[in-house]
């Protein structure tokens, strides 16, 4: 077989495309994993910042302590300590469910976020009546994500 300078060059231009299409496929392969992992990190660093604003803080631990009685009746300022810390519940919940949805969180882990929802509104159920007005001002949030689901299904398990 005599190949001339064309099919020779040819051929070494179709071995650069096929060598660089698998580079830019491990590139990409290793930047989905970084992301994964960032993604996992972040989530991490949410639940340790919340956990944190609860150890760090003796008034927020005893108001906390406090929500895991149904006939608890906050003031003013406890309802507005209560809302921050819903909110900021919620949005670790989010962001978990957000990155599971694009891919960046596994399911297994993204399960536990589950489960750790489902075991908060159990031992927490002076927080239902927040949670009731909470779905109520935010309907749409609460019809698009999975963690609502578990929310809407305590608050219908308990007499408020």
């Amino acid at each position: 077989m005599n190949l001339n300078n064309k099919q020779l060059i040819e051929i070494i231009g179709l071995v650069a495309v096929v060598a660089s299409l698998l580079l830019l496929t491990y590139e990409l392969r290793q930047a989905n994993q970084i992301a994964r992992t960032n993604a996992r990190f972040e989530m991490t660093d949410s639940y340790a910042s919340l956990n944190e604003s609860v150890y760090t803080n003796p008034e927020l631990a005893e108001l906390i302590s406090k929500l895991r009685n149904s006939d608890f009746v906050p003031s003013a300022q406890e309802r507005e300590q209560i809302w921050a810390y819903l909110l900021r519940t919620t949005n670790t919940w989010i962001a978990a469910e957000f990155a599971y949805n694009n891919g960046q969180y596994p399911e297994e882990v993204f399960q536990g976020t589950l489960e750790d929802a489902d075991k908060f509104l159990k031992d927490y159920p002076g927080m239902h009546p927040f949670w009731s007005e909470y779905l109520e001002d935010y309907p749409t949030l609460a019809s698009n994500f999975q963690v609502y689901a578990i929310v809407e299904e305590a608050l219908e398990n308990t007499e408020l």
